[in-house]
């Protein structure tokens, strides 16, 4: 089976269950499905690839902050792709280098659901959020 992106997807690369959890409702609201990865490099194949994410959730601080050297690649290579950072503990040199890799927002978790469909709703244009909720 082909293992294609056909819908609008939130590509999702933090560890912490219950905020995965909460990113999955918070998108649902907004007719987004997600995808998780375990590693920041299972991540990396999946965005070289042709798929039309929507948009990144990842922690900075993942993996030794490996996770700030994957925003730097998909800085490289998608540009235009929005990118949120959820972080658990967030240190001030990370943050700055998060931002400096060009996210639009770090929250910190834990994080509700509301406060995730706000940053999804920020994030993620009306116009894609909107062609999966059309009939």
């Amino acid at each position: 089976m082909e293992n294609r992106i056909v819908h609008p997807t939130v590509l999702v690369v933090v560890k912490d269950a219950a905020t995965v959890a909460a990113i999955g409702e918070a998108a649902a609201v907004h007719g987004l499905h997600t995808r998780t990865c375990d590693t920041t490099e299972q991540a990396g194949k999946l965005l070289a690839g042709p798929a039309p994410w929507a948009a990144l959730i990842v922690d900075p601080g993942l993996e030794a902050n490996q996770g700030l050297v994957l925003l730097r690649k998909v800085r490289a290579s998608r540009a235009a792709l929005p990118i949120l950072c959820i972080a658990s503990a967030p240190d001030e040199l990370v943050t700055s280098d998060a931002y400096r890799a060009g996210i639009r927002d770090l929250l910190v978790a834990p994080v509700s659901a509301d406060e995730l469909a706000s940053a999804l709703a920020a994030l993620v244009p009306l116009q894609l959020r909107m062609e999966e909720l059309a009939p």
